[in-house]
């Protein structure tokens, strides 16, 4: 028995004493192209969500990152979405919104996101992510290439 003890000990020892150091490898914001693209995200969120607040500071860092090239949209729709009792001062929900919360089903849960409204390439959750990269998709679509130009022009 004794031996034992002392070789898982040893066992111990070793793996503690030739373990890695971490070293943090700083990456550096790559440039930003021209490109005139605004990007939509929509983001299923709700007043009982305990993660959403997570998910609204990610998009209020695009939001900061990129001024003026990504338009942000809370929706709350059903799920999670009851104002809180006592606590709420509004209650956001709304038919279209609890439409548009059911046309991005399957998600898995809040927060997700949808970015552009295109397709993912996780087909579990193929429109609204709720483990999603906002910051690498949402910059992928910003330096992309808009194949079109709109123009619109209001006369009041």
């Amino acid at each position: 028995m004794n031996k034992l003890y002392f070789f898982a000990t040893l066992l111990c020892l070793v793996f503690v004493f030739s373990s890695c150091t971490e070293v943090q490898l700083k990456i550096s914001d790559p440039p930003i192209p021209e490109s005139d693209r605004v990007v939509l995200i929509e983001e299923l969120s709700g007043a009982h969500c305990t993660n959403c607040p997570k998910g609204s500071a990610a998009v209020e860092n695009i939001l900061n990152k990129y001024p003026g090239r990504v338009l942000a949209v809370a929706v709350h729709g059903e799920f999670l979405s009851d104002p809180i009792i006592g606590k709420s001062k509004y209650d956001f929900r709304n038919p279209k919104a609890k439409d548009l919360e059911n046309w991005f089903k399957p998600w898995y849960g809040k927060p997700a996101a949808s970015i552009n409204r295109v397709p993912t390439s996780d087909v579990t959750e193929p429109y609204a992510n709720s483990n999603p990269d906002l910051a690498g998709s949402s910059r992928k679509r910003i330096v992309k290439r808009s194949p079109t130009q709109h123009h619109i022009k209001i006369r009041l």
